[in-house]
């Protein structure tokens, strides 16, 4: 997600770190995923949703980072 870094991960077996892998599918966020995101998860839910949810998508990406560093 970030362009300036190839998008590979370090934290899971999944290859490229994409949008779709980082808020749906990366099993190391599962937790992180349960408690910030909502239920139904989806890309536009999470992107494209209240000012409360982006806040909140916003905390998830972070320790999205975190995670990868």
């Amino acid at each position: 997600m970030n362009p300036t870094h190839l998008p590979y991960r370090t934290k899971c077996s999944h290859s490229c770190e994409t949008v779709q892998h980082i808020l749906l599918e990366c099993p190391g966020l599962h937790k992180a995923r349960q408690e910030l995101l909502p239920p139904h998860l989806s890309v536009h839910n999470t992107l494209y949703t209240s000012l409360p949810q982006l806040q909140n998508t916003c905390r998830f990406y972070n320790l999205a980072l975190a995670a990868h560093e």
